[in-house]
Formats: C-alpha cells, sequence, structure tokens
C-alpha cells in the first residue's frame, strides 16, 4: 500500500495565510482611505450639485448610467461619501422608476463588494484573534431574529453609516445571506426617498419636494422609535431565548 508523501496543512499554515490575506486588506483598506481623504471631499461638494453631475454624466451618453453605478459604488467603498446624495442625483438625472432602481441596485453591488472584500480577506485572521466560545456566542446574536432586526433598523436610519457596517459585518460571524436580505429590504424606502428628493428638485415641485422630506423625517424617526421599543422588550425578558436561535454557522475555512 502507497502512502502520499503529501505534508498536510497545519495550524500555522492556517494563521500564516489568515495573516497574510489580512495584512493584503490593511493596505487595500489604507489605499481606499487615501483615496477617501484626496477625493473624497471633492466628490462629495460635487454631488451637492445635482444640476452639474446631470451634465457631466448625460453628457457620456449611454456610458452614463455605467458611470453614476461606478460613482455609487465607489462611494460605498470610500465611505465618506454619502450614498442619499448619489440617490438624490439619481432621481435628479433619472427620475423615479429608473433613478431608484439604478440607485438600490449598485448600492447592493457596491456593499456586497465591500462585505466580500472584508469576509474574504480579513474574517479568518480576526475570528482567531478572539476565542472559539466567543465568536459562537456572537455567530448566535448576530443570526438571531434579533440581530436581523437590529440590522434591519440599523440600515433604515438614514444618517447611519451604513458603509462602514457593511465593512464590518464581513469581519464578524454573520450570514451573508442575513445581511445582504437585511440590506437590500432596508435599501429600498431609503433610497426611494432620496431619489423622490432629486426627481422633485429637478422638476421644481415644493409641494412634492416638501412631502419627500416629510417621509424621510417619518422613516427616521420610526426607525429610532422602533428601535429603541424592541430593544426595551428584549432585555426586559432578560434576552431572547436561546432555543429559538439557530445552531452557529461554521466559520469560513481556508481551502486546503
Amino acid at each position: 500500500m502507497k502512502y502520499s508523501t503529501k505534508s498536510q496543512p497545519t495550524t500555522s499554515h492556517f494563521e500564516k495565510k489568515s495573516l497574510i490575506k489580512f495584512l493584503i486588506f490593511l493596505v487595500l483598506i489604507a489605499c481606499l482611505a487615501v483615496l477617501a481623504m484626496r477625493y473624497g471631499w471633492d466628490i462629495t461638494g460635487w454631488l451637492r450639485h445635482p444640476d452639474q453631475v446631470r451634465e457631466a454624466l448625460l453628457g457620456l451618453g449611454g456610458w452614463g448610467v455605467f458611470g453614476f453605478i461606478a460613482l455609487q459604488v465607489l462611494g460605498i467603498l470610500l465611505v465618506v461619501i454619502p450614498g442619499d446624495l448619489v440617490s438624490i442625483c439619481g432621481g435628479y438625472l433619472y427620475g423615479v422608476p429608473w433613478g431608484f432602481f439604478l440607485a438600490w441596485s449598485s448600492a447592493m453591488l457596491g456593499s456586497i463588494l465591500a462585505f466580500s472584500i472584508a469576509r474574504l480577506l480579513g474574517y479568518d485572521f480576526v475570528s482567531r484573534l478572539f476565542p472559539q466560545k466567543a465568536v459562537e456566542q456572537c455567530n448566535r446574536v448576530l443570526n438571531s431574529r434579533m440581530g436581523t432586526l437590529g440590522m434591519v433598523v440599523a440600515f433604515l436610519v438614514p444618517v447611519f453609516p451604513k458603509d462602514v457596517l457593511v465593512f464590518a459585518a464581513g469581519l464578524m460571524p454573520i450570514s451573508a445571506s442575513r445581511l445582504i436580505f437585511s440590506y437590500a429590504i432596508a435599501r429600498i424606502p431609503n433610497t426611494l426617498v432620496w431619489v423622490m428628493v432629486g426627481a422633485n428638485l429637478y422638476k421644481g415641485d415644493p409641494l412634492l419636494l416638501f412631502a419627500a422630506l416629510s417621509f424621510a423625517a417619518i422613516l427616521l424617526g420610526g426607525a429610532l422609535l422602533f428601535q429603541r421599543r424592541h430593544l426595551q422588550s428584549h432585555f426586559s425578558r432578560g434576552g431572547e431565548d436561546q432555543s429559538s436561535l439557530p445552531p452557529p454557522s461554521d466559520p469560513p475555512k481556508d481551502d486546503a
């Protein structure tokens, strides 16, 4: 009988590989931070003038749509560019139906990319910094009904730093499908509100603009109130029944 002489990967091999990936992640984040400091504020200032954005993107012809998508994705990766401003420009350029679809779908694309970068390059190393029991407990909380509700509410709040949360979620033991589902649902009303604001700015209808801004205020207040009541209810019961929580999912593993 022949035995394979190929050595099996050791724990130190996985640790070295995870460290290398984490260093790549840090370098990438550093590059994005430099780009954000160099260009982020200029792009944000430009987005505050939807008429200039409209002129620039429509001047690209059919490529203007891809320019808008790239702008939204870049805004999420650089973090400092407010996504709400991009959504306003989407409404100003394309109106409510088409502008909403472009703003929402490109936000999903950028967020999935940000989450995947953090998950693929950073999770293995970060998870090894904590005891396995702590990782499993965090897994249970984040992947519970209460954890999902908390994410939806956080993404609903217009002023909440959603892009930072998406990056951070990639470093935590949260289900990718659960994160994407929560983000997709919460992004719908938020994006729709700001696209309506942009569309009404272009039309110059102050009544519809006031209605859109009022809806944004109601959304913010409702999300905060909803979060507060559910948190109070959760802690008054002493936390969610552990039996209702799903078993912790296995953390991502490196391929041998």
